[in-house]
């Protein structure tokens, strides 16, 4: 079903083949695929996520929304492994895990 939903052949000639029917043109020009082909798109590059993405280090203190404050095992890439104070660390993206304040 996936590759049904996600292909870009037709649709029609698909169905038919798959309960054993054999045809012998490759476009119905009905369905939706064959209606509006996919033209091939090239899109640049994302962007490099900036350095402040692994600015935590081993021993921080943090704060993540809904397990609360912890402090940082590991931290690379996007991905910030937290201990908390139960002692069970988890993984988060960096995004959800934010720097506690000294002071605090």
């Amino acid at each position: 079903m996936t590759f049904y939903a996600q292909s870009v052949l037709c649709r029609c000639k698909m169905l038919l083949e798959y309960f054993g029917e054999a045809v012998e043109w490759d476009r119905c020009g009905v369905c939706d695929n064959c209606e509006r082909p996919v033209v091939a798109v090239t899109r640049e590059p994302a962007p490099s996520k900036p350095a402040a993405w692994a600015d935590l280090a081993r021993g921080e203190r943090v704060s993540v929304p809904r397990y609360g404050r912890g402090i940082v095992d590991a931290a690379a890439g996007d991905r910030v492994t937290v201990s908390f104070p139960n002692g069970e660390p988890r993984g988060f993206l960096r995004p959800y895990v934010s720097r506690v304040s000294r002071r605090h």
